[in-house]
């Protein structure tokens, strides 16, 4: 199953600005969690938002399921992202 995939300006920026070798990662991964049956399997509940994490190295990628839109929210190191 293939979701449309829809990134925030704050996500953008971040892609922008973010190594290449680092973003193509991180964009594959992204794409290849969308792909999936049950993205679930892949992510964490975050407790006090109604929103997800993929974990993908040491990045986090927030993100909420919208009908069939993967939204992602944010993009960022595991220890600045939840700041």
């Amino acid at each position: 199953m293939k979701r449309e995939i829809k990134y925030s300006p704050e996500a953008n920026e971040w892609l922008s600005t973010s190594i290449p070798i680092i973003r193509n990662h991180i964009v594959n991964k992204i794409i290849y969690f969308s792909k999936q049956e049950n993205i679930f399997v892949y992510a964490k509940k975050l407790t006090s938002f109604d929103t997800y994490r993929f974990r993908i190295g040491n990045y986090r990628v927030i993100f909420r399921l919208i009908n069939n839109t993967l939204e992602i929210l944010l993009i960022g190191k595991r220890g600045e992202i939840y700041r």
